[in-house]
C-alpha cells in the first residue's frame, strides 16, 4: 500500500492522495468520480446597485437645490450602506465532488482562488490514484 501524501492543506482542509477532508467530513479519493468548481449568486443582486443609486440620487439633488445637509447625509449613508450590503452578498463559490451515489457540496467559500486550489489538489490527487 501506497503511502499517504499531502498536495494541499489549509486550515481545517487538507488533501491528500488518498482522502479529501473538509473539516469534520471525509471523503475517499478512490470514490470520487468528479470535482466541480460550482458558484450561487444571490438572486437580490442588484439591491446593492439600487441603494447606491438612490443615494447618489439623494446626494445630487440635495447638492444642487441647496436641500437640507440631512438628505445629503442620508444619501452618504445610502452609499456606504450599499456598498457593505454588496459586500455580503458576494457570489459564493463551492466545490462538488460527484461519485457513484450522487453529487455533494463538500466545501463553500467566497474566495474563488483558494477553490480552485483545492478543485486542483483534488484531480491531482484522483490522478495519482490511477
Amino acid at each position: 500500500m501506497s503511502e499517504e501524501k499531502v498536495i494541499y492543506e489549509k486550515g481545517n482542509i487538507k488533501i491528500t492522495n488518498m482522502r479529501a477532508i473538509f473539516g469534520d467530513k471525509t471523503y475517499a479519493v478512490s470514490n470520487i468520480t468528479s470535482v466541480t468548481k460550482k458558484e450561487k449568486t444571490t438572486p437580490f443582486s442588484f439591491l446593492p446597485v439600487g441603494i447606491i443609486v438612490f443615494g447618489l440620487a439623494f446626494i445630487t439633488i440635495s447638492f444642487f437645490n441647496n436641500l437640507d445637509g440631512a438628505i445629503m447625509i442620508l444619501g452618504v449613508f445610502m452609499v456606504i450602506g450599499g456598498y457593505f450590503v454588496a459586500m455580503l452578498l458576494r457570489t459564493e463559490y463551492f466545490i462538488q465532488l460527484g461519485s457513484a451515489a450522487g453529487d455533494t457540496e463538500a466545501y463553500m467559500s467566497k474566495d474563488i482562488a483558494e477553490i480552485e486550489k483545492i478543485v486542483q489538489a483534488i484531480n491531482q490527487a484522483m490522478i495519482q490514484q490511477g
